[in-house]
């Protein structure tokens, strides 16, 4: 164990972080203000994988510009918010050891202040503390979520609100109307419970919608690494002609490795498993890389080996027409089946309804079109709690101006905005379809390809 004791001219923290061994690939920081690049900086020259958690509130204790800099390395860094009861300066050097003292990650605490904490190095640490720090950062883990490029947006608005209120004295409290403000921006980011609480009903509602929109998050945030590949046009192959359209493209290149998985290694869906837990061990720590590599491949095929080109050129410019917030609420008939007939998901799950339910005879036989078509029918008669039909829901979850995991969550879960048989994967894909150069479809297949490249997502 060392003292890092900074006083005078003594820095042992950006010591400690400059010297940082090659054995290191992974660090996981806990740190409540932050406003200094100096980690992020290091972590990018080093191509470490860096899973960061920072303070997320009213008074902006992690500065914009850092997020958006983690948010630029998504296949590397990872920024967790935590909206309050959080206070730690904790930094984990996987294989090298642990800091833990007084310094945010500020100019001020790596250069000047006076400081002090002690480092001890994982050779030193016994089993039972090993534990006790895994167990510390699996609980953020499950109180927090990567922040997205969308969530970036709202805090840059909510930053420029909160520089106009502090403009006007005039505001009866303001500290009151800044907190409500940011949490109108930030309603599905939750505080961690106190460490001491007793849990009630719905305190208990709140945890299940945390760890709903938690999971949504965590894997988005992985695809939208791999969607940023695909912003430069070099990573494309030539066989695609809509190139603006990279969450369809992510989506396709993931299916086609998922693919390549399982044809190349002559698997079935148990093999297939196995060899996507040993490429993930394989990449965990080499993501890009792994990325990159699977890239060469795909760009050097001569054509498409699924037919994602179809997918890319034709039902992407397709199905965003349908989708535009112009058209949307008046689609006819006909569009709307025209639409279904061209999500992945409606076709899969129109084929798993029961016949009476679409009202086909018991043990009539029926291809996937016609019960698309039928489908397409039967859910235009349906209604949301509150008298919404599908249109509007699909307005409602593409359009509104609400944070995207949330809308998601109200329309699997809360009556108000359900529609029956419109489930998670059709909700995921039809905002792919939507907004292709933002978003990304959403299905199991891809989880697997996602996790099988060294990304740590939840798989069924």
């Amino acid at each position: 164990m060392k003292l890092c004791l900074d006083y005078t001219s003594k820095r042992n923290l950006r010591q400690l972080i400059e010297h940082i061994p090659n054995e290191t690939k992974k660090i996981k920081a806990s740190i409540a203000y932050s406003s200094s690049s100096f980690l992020i900086d290091y972590v990018i020259k080093r191509n470490i994988n860096f899973d960061w958690f920072g303070l997320f509130n009213a008074q902006v204790p992690t500065s914009p510009e850092l997020i958006e800099k983690a948010l630029s390395h998504k296949s590397l860094i990872r920024f967790y918010p935590l909206k309050g009861y959080f206070h730690p300066k904790l930094i984990h050097f996987e294989d090298y050891g642990v800091y833990i003292g007084s310094a945010n990650m500020t100019d001020k605490a790596l250069h000047y202040n006076i400081e002090a904490g002690v480092f001890i190095n994982e050779t030193e640490m016994n089993d039972e503390q090993k534990m006790e720090l895994k167990k510390y950062f699996d609980e953020l883990y499950k109180v927090s979520y990567p922040l997205t490029d969308e969530g970036l947006g709202f805090y840059k608005e909510f930053i420029e609100k909160k520089n106009c209120l502090e403009n006007k004295p005039e505001i009866i409290c303001f500290e009151h109307n800044l907190e409500e403000s940011f949490d109108e921006y930030f309603p599905h980011i939750k505080k961690p419970v106190p460490a001491i609480r007793f849990q009630y009903k719905d305190q208990r509602e709140e945890t299940n919608k945390g760890l709903f929109i938690k999971k949504w998050m965590d894997t988005y945030d992985k695809f939208a690494a791999i969607m940023d590949f695909f912003r430069d046009s070099k990573n494309i192959p030539k066989w695609i002609k809509n190139q603006q359209y990279v969450g369809i493209i992510a989506d396709q290149f993931l299916q086609a490795y998922y693919y390549y998985l399982n044809i190349n290694e002559d698997n079935r869906e148990q093999k297939l498993d196995e060899t996507v837990h040993k490429k993930h061990n394989e990449n965990k720590y080499r993501q890009e890389e792994a990325v990159r590599e699977v890239l060469e491949w795909w760009k050097e095929l001569k054509q498409a080996p699924c037919n994602e080109n179809v997918y890319i050129d034709e039902w992407a410019p397709l199905n965003k027409g349908l989708l535009s917030k112009e058209k949307i609420k008046s689609l006819t008939q006909s569009e709307l089946e025209n639409l279904f007939l061209h999500i992945h998901s409606v076709r899969e799950h129109a084929r798993q309804i029961a016949n009476k339910t679409l009202g086909f005879p018991e043990n009539n036989k029926t291809t996937k079109e016609e019960r698309v078509i039928r489908y397409s029918k039967w859910i235009e008669t349906q209604k949301t709690k509150d008298g919404k039909g599908i249109r509007d829901t699909i307005y409602y979850l593409v359009y509104d101006n609400e944070a995207l995991e949330e809308k998601v969550y109200k329309m699997r879960y809360d009556p108000d905005f359900k529609i029956d048989h419109f489930g998670l994967s059709i909700i995921g894909e039809i905002i792919g379809w939507a907004l292709p150069e933002q978003y990304p479809l959403r299905n199991n297949r891809v989880d697997k390809a996602l996790y099988a490249l060294g990304y740590d997502v939840l798989i069924r």
